[in-house]
């Protein structure tokens, strides 16, 4: 098998055994992510969403490095002695592309399925602008009784028409923030950049972390409405009137009129309780470092040759 389809089966095989690793430990990790701020706590996500990506990759490169550093220093590599070595061998070259496609397509197939989303989601904010009214720098006017944000790059706010004629004044306020923050923050890219990461965790753990994560995000801009109007209760308010006017379509279209996180936002909205931890992600981010130089201080040499055994095994 060449050099390429098997580094990519060694982190295919690295992944895959740091998702299931995640998903054993998936119950307290939320318990602990529930404690943060929801604006840390939605960066938390994202990195135990991409937590299998820095293991496999720090783990394939521990596994590999060594090898790669005689090289360049023009040392003799070590493992030519067991007669195999992933710089050497050049054999199997058809089924190593084929074993790296196979480990490729879940990514692949994710990305497909956000590259379509991203052209859709433009179509549509094109024709919305069409028939909008501006009401100010990327914010728009539009018929109908939604509120929302459309974008990733450029994000543009769009709020309906009988919306705003229905609300008080208050809850438009605080409407008008909530999106305005995710906006500013470009949730949406947070939101894709989750769903794309999701796309090597076992379906059960990806389901609750990306909620965990769409939660985080509502919950983040539900505390900047409320420093917006100064009253959390008035943000609590406006989200029960949206969902009560969104419920009532004549047609019956499920339109997010009572989502899944709508009790959990307006519990945070009406409690004081302050989180417990207030700056996890350096903390994370530390103990995966620390994580990849044990590793490598510690099983660089039994690390490649466990790549090389399974290499040898799949070809």
């Amino acid at each position: 098998m060449s050099l390429f389809p098997s580094v990519v089966l060694v982190l295919a095989v690295t992944v895959f055994a740091a998702t299931l690793g995640i998903a054993g430990v998936l119950r307290p990790v939320l318990r602990t992510l529930a404690r943060m701020p929801p604006r840390a706590r939605a960066g938390g996500v994202l990195l135990v969403l991409g937590a299998p990506w820095i293991v496999g990759m720090v783990l394939t490169a521990v596994a590999l490095g060594h090898c790669w550093i005689d090289r360049v220093r023009g040392l003799q590599d070590d493992c030519v002695r067991c007669g195999f070595c992933l710089f050497q061998s050049a054999g199997g070259s058809r089924w190593g592309w084929l074993i790296a496609l196979a480990a490729l397509s879940p990514v692949g197939f994710a990305v497909t399925r956000l590259a379509g989303g991203m052209l859709r989601a433009r179509r549509a904010s094109v024709a919305l602008r069409g028939i909008s009214e501006r009401l100010g720098d990327n914010m728009h006017l539009i018929p109908g009784r939604a509120a929302f944000v459309i974008g990733w790059l450029s994000p543009s706010v769009f709020i309906g028409e009988e919306l705003r004629r229905t609300l008080a004044p208050a809850s438009m306020a605080a409407i008008t923030a909530h999106e305005d923050g995710h906006r500013k923050h470009r949730d949406t890219f947070a939101r894709m950049l989750g769903r794309l990461l999701s796309a090597v965790h076992l379906p059960r753990a990806a389901l609750q972390l990306v909620a965990s994560l769409d939660l985080a995000l509502e919950q983040a801009c539900d505390e900047l409405a409320s420093a917006t109007v100064q009253d959390r209760l008035v943000v609590a308010q406006a989200l029960i009137d949206v969902a009560r006017i969104q419920d009532t379509q004549p047609d019956g279209r499920d339109c997010q009129c009572v989502p899944a996180t709508l009790a959990a936002r307006i519990d945070a909205l009406c409690s004081d309780a302050a989180p417990a931890i207030a700056r996890p992600r350096l903390a994370m981010v530390g103990a995966l470092f620390a994580f990849g130089v044990a590793a490598g201080l510690a099983g660089g040499h039994q690390l490649h040759r466990a790549a090389e055994a399974l290499v040898r095994f799949v070809t």
